[in-house]
């Protein structure tokens, strides 16, 4: 007997991230960049759902095709459990609005032991410290 696949689905969640970069002493933003931030994942209708605590983001130039990336992760809670998430974002491709995907894992609560993907999509800056996404969040057995 087989235990019916469960998927958890958080789509369309409107991400607003509150950063703050760390640029190399005598440098500029780029490479050797060090990303810290926060975020408020919220619902179509603006309800707070969840958010990212501690979320950290190192910015290199990857040798085998030389495209500024960033190794990012961060820890999404909620009020039923946790989701950690990490991955690499190419940083060409996210301004230029294509969909990043990393991979998820649940940590805590209904999500515990399950895998997928988190996605996020930019779709603009509010201020100099302030991003928006389009996320979405995929976990199963």
């Amino acid at each position: 007997m087989s235990a019916e696949k469960q998927e958890i689905v958080f789509s369309g969640l409107k991400e607003v991230s509150h950063i703050q970069m760390h640029v190399p002493e005598g440098g500029s933003e780029g490479p050797g960049t060090v990303v810290t931030y926060h975020c408020e994942l919220l619902d179509a209708a603006g309800e707070q759902l969840g958010k990212t605590v501690e979320g950290f983001a190192a910015v290199y130039l990857d040798p085998a095709d030389k495209k500024v990336k960033q190794r990012v992760n961060g820890t999404d809670e909620f009020a039923d459990g946790s989701v950690y998430w990490s991955g690499v974002i190419n940083l060409e491709g996210i301004i230029k609005g294509e969909p990043q995907i990393v991979r998820a894992f649940g940590l805590t609560g209904r999500y515990r032991g399950k895998v997928g993907t988190r996605s996020l999509t930019l779709v603009g800056r509010e201020d100099a410290t302030t991003t928006v996404f389009t996320t979405e969040i995929k976990l199963a057995d």
